[in-house]
């Protein structure tokens, strides 16, 4: 026992595969992975999304320096990514695998077609949203990899 009040010693091994290269966590490597067979496309994709549905990382601790980077955007954003930059924006903050986003935009869509809000229940309650621009930030890669292959699904 510590009588002192401070914190004992322990001694810690090195993580595995420190002889074989940089130590890459299963987290991150399950990201890296997934992030690479979107890139590459086609079957390999596919099964790596399927493989790795439910194997994402759910914390991350924002405050690290890796996501203290400025993120670099498009020359003539919000222009470039958006047909009328002069709607309100509608931003999604922590938009995981962008289902909340993806729903308000079919909605709006469904509506502009005349099907409808969509949203199940009494749709006589619900006003559809109004137009704007969605834009759903998502801190860890491999999501948000996940949610830009939906969005260009759709």
């Amino acid at each position: 026992a510590d009588e002192g009040g401070g914190a004992a010693e322990v001694e810690v091994e090195a993580p595995p595969g420190d002889d074989d290269g940089p130590y890459v966590n299963p987290w991150t490597a399950a990201e890296l992975r997934l992030e690479a067979a979107v890139a590459e496309g086609g079957d390999a994709a596919r099964r790596a999304r399927r493989n790795n549905k439910n194997r994402f990382r759910q914390h991350v601790n924002p405050l690290a320096r890796r996501f203290q980077m400025p993120t670099d955007l498009p020359d003539g954003w919000p222009n470039s990514v958006y047909d009328d930059p002069s709607l309100p924006l509608h931003v999604d903050i922590g938009c995981g695998k962008g289902g909340f986003l993806l729903e308000l935009a079919g909605r709006r869509l469904r509506e502009e077609k005349g099907e409808g809000g969509g949203g199940g229940g009494n749709d006589d309650d619900v006003s559809p949203p109004p137009r704007m621009n969605y834009l759903g930030l998502e801190i860890r890669p491999g999501v948000a990899t996940y949610a830009r292959a939906r969005v260009e699904k759709r």
